[in-house]
This record gives structure tokens, C-alpha cells and sequence, in this order.
């Protein structure tokens, strides 16, 4: 799977990715529209499973890299307002295949994991403001019930 940005006025559709290098999936564009982020790993022939995806990022030109130096499990990102954090969800860490919000710098920086596991909190959306983040997560009250959680975030 490739990501591909479509000329509005033409229907022209550019690919900016490239499917032979990355497989790509779940993007989001970043609040300023000069970068993409991804879920993907590095393509070295094997099936596409999302379950072995990191974060990357591609700008305008097609230039594309891991956010993380040491890039970990990772899926779903989404851009903080500021264009400045990525949420996202990611099992790392989790024996048992959980999933636990984290935020993470666009530079890499500054990893936080922000929800526990036994919330098993997956798809964050990030609040106009910046300031809190809501995703769906486990609900104990319900058997394999899902809610919505939302935690407050440190300015």
C-alpha cells in the first residue's frame, strides 16, 4: 500500500510513498500539511502486517524516515495541534499484545506512555487545545466492552 496525495482540481494522484521501500498505512497530515505521518515498516518482501508497524514520517517531497532512531512498535498516529507531538498506540512493552496510548516529540524526543495497559487504549484523538487526549479503551464494567477514556495532558 502506497500513500498518495490527489490533485483536488486534476483527480491527478501522485504517489508519496513508495510500496517497493515502505508499506504504509494510516496516515495523518500534519496540522501545517508539510508532513505526513504513518504507520509502516520497511518493506523486505514480506505480507503487510500492522502489528510490526513503526512511525514514520514523509514530507513534501517524498523524503521519508522512522520518527523514533530505534523505531518500536507503533500504529494509529495522530498530530498534536502544535504540529509538535504525535499520539499514538503501540503494544511495546506488553507481553500480552496490549495496547497503551504514547506521546512522542516529532523529532523522536521525549517518549511518554499515557494510558496503563489494563485500559488496553487504542485510535487517540488529540483535543483542539492540545491539552487532552480521548481514545477508545477497555470498559471493565462490560464484558469485552469498549469506552471512550480521555486523560488530561501536562502543558
Amino acid at each position: 500500500m502506497a500513500i498518495k496525495r490527489i490533485d483536488l482540481s486534476s483527480g491527478v494522484a501522485v504517489a508519496i510513498t513508495d510500496k517497493e521501500k515502505v508499506l504504509s498505512g494510516m496516515p495523518s497530515v500534519s496540522p501545517d500539511g508539510k508532513w505526513i505521518a504513518f504507520a509502516g515498516q520497511e518493506n523486505k518482501g514480506q505480507q503487510y502486517d500492522q502489528s510490526r508497524n513503526s512511525l514514520w514520517l514523509v514530507d513534501e517531497v517524498g523524503a521519508m524516515h522512522t520518527v523514533e532512531s530505534n523505531p518500536a512498535q507503533g500504529r494509529a498516529p495522530t498530530w498534536s495541534p502544535s504540529g509538535e507531538r504525535l499520539a499514538f498506540e503501540s503494544t511495546r512493552g506488553s507481553a500480552a499484545g496490549v495496547y497503551s496510548i504514547f506521546i512522542v516529540n516529532r523529532d523522536g524526543t521525549g517518549l511518554v506512555q499515557v494510558t496503563d495497559r489494563a485500559l488496553n487504549a487504542d485510535h487517540p484523538v488529540w483535543s483542539p487545545d492540545g491539552l487532552q487526549l480521548a481514545f477508545s479503551a477497555h470498559d471493565p464494567t462490560h464484558w469485552n466492552g469498549r469506552g471512550i477514556g480521555i486523560i488530561q495532558l501536562k502543558d
